[in-house]
């Protein structure tokens, strides 16, 4: 460390009342040196305690000049994140308070966003304001920091009580100006009623920078209906609800309205009514499809065109679930481009599995779980020759013979990559992660190194 940041900790530490004075020669401390006084101000160093109205203070909260100082030269600023743009880097520690702690760090928030000037900020209450027994403490005044400072969000992350929720009906169509990622994690049975109300989302109408929505719900108690949702559904790039459903229906118009869409990830509750007509659908843009369901979903993939696919991954809470091959091998032909096949906790049938490979060609990742996949089903796909076009397998192998004439089944590729994830769990050979052959402890070190190197192919793997 050098004399000169010897000297200002000194100058700091002997001295903290003069961190609230203008006076303090800011101007001789290097550069470097202020994300330094900001860690030190954000563990406590020098931030006086929290006044309380019996301590005479009136119960006003300071910080220190030191901090209002470093934040006027920031650009942006993230809360409750690992890193603070603009080189200040602070440990990350999720916030179990309670109390006057809770109020501590709240009203350390309010004063930031007052510093801030007009910075887009990005602020989180997943881990934020929370009581050591996991509770959200409703009396904190949210309107003050989220009313306010509305038009520099740039990432907005709120979870339920309500608080977080009803304040947002206080804010006018427009308000949002700078947001381009909301995320609301709807839990608890009080909040079911508050988002079903269109109102509550009057504020994100207008926002000409947003770009990513995500609703996250705490199970299939959760149900929306997007249609009542006024969002810039023709302007978004990705969409998420995760752990909540929707009508089927909804589903379908929901698509109609993004045109625009590369990423969607849905989830289904109940069968499409008989009346519904489901007409052809073009998304020229989607390369990310994640569809949750407990139905057939014959009718929602049929009319579906998708020429950028990339992505497709299914999931169900029936682990037994047959999907209609059929329609799947339509889509892929209709996509005409290398698809991802992920399959989540649905089975995927023997007999189903050759005919697809066959007729999609365009499946380059394919993803199964180990369960529900076998050594002879492995064997029949080598035979028949339907293993030449996959770069990435992802289903465990049980006999190290087997996996290496899986790979010795691909046509020579050079200088291309070939992946495997989660190969060979029941030897008990392998744990954690290798980035080549290299760092594997195979018994048979040596004759798999031969035989997999000699077509100088890159072979790499993940560990599951």
């Amino acid at each position: 460390m050098s004399q000169t940041q010897l000297d200002t900790r000194k100058i700091i530490t002997r001295t903290p009342e003069a961190s609230y004075h203008p006076e303090l020669p800011h101007e001789k401390l290097p550069v470097e040196l202020w994300s330094e006084i900001f860690v030190y101000c954000l563990e406590g160093a020098y931030v006086k305690p929290l006044g309380r109205a019996d301590q005479g203070d009136g119960g006003e909260r300071q910080l220190p000049w030191v901090l209002g100082r470093v934040c006027l030269g920031w650009r942006r600023i993230v809360l409750n994140e690992p890193r603070l743009w603009n080189r200040v880097q602070v440990p990350h520690t999720p916030l179990t308070l309670e109390g006057s702690v809770a109020d501590y760090y709240l009203n350390m928030a309010r004063s930031l966003f007052s510093l801030s000037k007009g910075m887009l900020i990005s602020f989180s209450t997943t881990h934020y304001l929370k009581t050591h027994h996991g509770s959200v403490d409703l009396a904190n005044p949210l309107p003050e920091l989220l009313v306010p400072h509305a038009k520099q969000f740039r990432k907005l992350s709120i979870q339920s009580p309500c608080l977080w929720i009803y304040s947002i009906l206080e804010l006018p169509s427009g308000s949002f100006q700078s947001l381009e990622v909301l995320t609301l994690r709807l839990r608890g049975p009080s909040i079911i009623k508050a988002i079903k109300n269109p109102h509550l989302y009057e504020a994100f109408r207008d926002c000409a920078r947003l770009r990513r929505v995500h609703f996250v719900g705490d199970g299939p108690s959760v149900h929306m209906v997007p249609s009542l949702i006024l969002m810039p559904w023709d302007q978004l790039r990705h969409v998420t609800f995760d752990k909540v459903s929707m009508p089927f229906e909804e589903g379908i118009l929901l698509l109609e309205r993004c045109k625009n869409i590369m990423e969607c990830s849905l989830c289904f509750d109940y069968m499409p009514r008989s009346t519904f007509a489901v007409s052809a659908l073009v998304l020229p843009h989607l390369q990310s499809l994640c569809l949750a369901f407990d139905v057939q979903m014959d009718r929602f993939l049929a009319p579906l065109t998708l020429p950028s696919l990339r992505k497709l991954k299914f999931k169900s809470s029936k682990r037994w679930l047959r999907w209609s091959k059929g329609t799947i091998e339509q889509l892929v032909q209709r996509s005409g481009c290398r698809i991802e096949l992920l399959h989540s906790t649905i089975m995927i049938r023997a007999d189903d599995i050759a005919p697809l490979l066959k007729a999609c060609p365009a499946i380059v990742d394919l993803s199964i779980p180990s369960s529900f996949i076998s050594n002879l089903v492995i064997k029949a796909m080598i035979n028949a020759d339907l293993v030449r076009s996959l770069e990435v397998v992802d289903f465990a192998v049980d006999s190290m013979d087997l996996f290496l004439d899986l790979v010795e089944a691909r046509s020579p590729c050079p200088g291309r990559a070939l992946g495997f994830r989660g190969i060979c769990k029941a030897t008990g050979h392998f744990s954690g992660t290798g980035s080549d052959i290299d760092s594997l402890p195979w018994d048979r070190y040596e004759d798999v190194r031969r035989r997999l190197l000699k077509d100088h192919r890159t072979i790499s793997f993940k560990m599951s």
